[in-house]
């Protein structure tokens, strides 16, 4: 009886010890596209920076220092972009703008009365590449997801943001009693 337990257990040890091997190779493997995701992701991709200077600029309507754009429609822009006159932009979907500081006035306001009527707020933010370098800036609502990147000539390239911006009330705005 005790050999036959000892063999038991032998087996079950056996087991377990294989279990083990395949639980720390599938925790090994996912560690590896992890921190490669990471060194992908983090390595090759810009950032928006929130900067309140940014939007005082666009608030104070200094249509100086930058190529603009926007993406949207002319009366009510999901985002405003300024580039770096240095930058070489693939402006893809982008519409450039020659704005005056009447034009970028009328443009802000449209934006900020959009963006009130639905509970948002707007706000500035650098446009920065995968190295840190400020390469622009932005003005829209928070909650903007872009991609920023450059492609294989080494344009900039910069994702225009989602059409349902202005849709992204406050859940407290959209109750009704």
């Amino acid at each position: 009886m005790c050999s036959h337990y000892k063999k038991g257990m032998t087996g079950m040890s056996e087991r377990m010890r294989g279990h083990k091997k395949i639980v720390l190779l599938f925790l090994f493997c996912i560690s590896v596209v992890w921190c490669a995701g990471c060194v992908v992701f983090n390595g090759s991709y810009g950032r928006l920076m929130i900067n309140d200077e940014v939007r005082a600029h666009f608030e104070s309507f200094d249509a100086g220092g930058y190529v603009y754009y926007t993406s949207g429609t002319d009366l009510y822009p999901r985002a405003i972009i300024g580039i770096d006159r240095n930058e070489f932009f693939d402006q893809g979907l982008w519409t450039q703008r020659s704005f005056t500081a009447e034009t970028l006035e009328a443009s802000v306001r449209n934006m900020q009365e959009k963006a009130s009527s639905v509970g948002l707020r707007l706000y500035g933010f650098d446009i920065t590449d995968s190295t840190g370098k400020k390469v622009g800036i932005w003005y829209s609502v928070q909650d903007i997801t872009s991609a920023i990147s450059r492609d294989k000539e080494g344009r900039l390239v910069v994702t225009t943001p989602p059409l349902d911006v202005y849709d992204r009330a406050p859940r407290w705005k959209t109750f009704s009693y």
